[in-house]
């Protein structure tokens, strides 16, 4: 059991940015090349995906860590869908925080495991199938830059899982000269 705890420390030394980099980060772009890294399996999948990743939104993160995020939030979308659906990703500003909303039209996750989600070891699908550290990963991942993870979910309606994350200034944000 000792071991077993330790499986996610172990995968979250991995995970970790030692030097801490946060820079300014597009995360629309980052959604962007997430989504074309599993476009195929998309397509084998029968998945339609909508993307609504036009606008910049700058963030605060380390651009890896947070595109490992994105991926493991899209692949898990995808194994909700095995037989076709709606992948929808979508990146929005709102005051300081810019939110990246992934959402499927699985089977949804019931109640009574969605307060869980994010533990290690928890599992939304059935036992037997994968390893209850996706999820996990996934928050310790958006945390690492920062943000939150949050999911929104109801039984034969999908979910949607919003990494939500500190705001970037723009350039128009930024006092210009004083004028005399």
């Amino acid at each position: 059991v000792a071991r077993c705890r330790e499986v996610p420390d172990r995968l979250l030394g991995f995970a970790r940015v030692p030097s801490r980099r946060l820079a300014t980060v597009d995360a629309a772009a980052a959604a962007r090349e997430v989504l074309a890294l599993v476009a195929l399996q998309a397509r084998s999948q029968q998945v339609e995906v909508r993307a609504s990743l036009d606008a910049p939104a700058p963030v605060i993160a380390e651009g890896l860590v947070l595109q490992q995020a994105f991926l493991n939030l899209v692949l898990n979308a995808l194994q909700a869908m095995p037989s076709g659906g709606l992948l929808s990703v979508e990146a929005r500003a709102s005051g300081e925080d810019v939110r990246v909303a992934i959402s499927d039209t699985g089977p949804g996750i019931p109640e009574s495991v969605r307060g869980h989600l994010f533990e290690p070891f928890r599992r939304s699908r059935p036992d037997g199938t994968g390893t209850g550290l996706g999820l996990f990963l996934s928050a310790a991942l958006v945390r690492a830059c920062e943000g939150v993870l949050s999911v929104e979910s109801q039984p034969g309606k999908g979910a949607v899982f919003t990494v939500r994350l500190k705001r970037a200034p723009l350039e128009t944000d930024r006092p210009g000269p004083e004028l005399r």
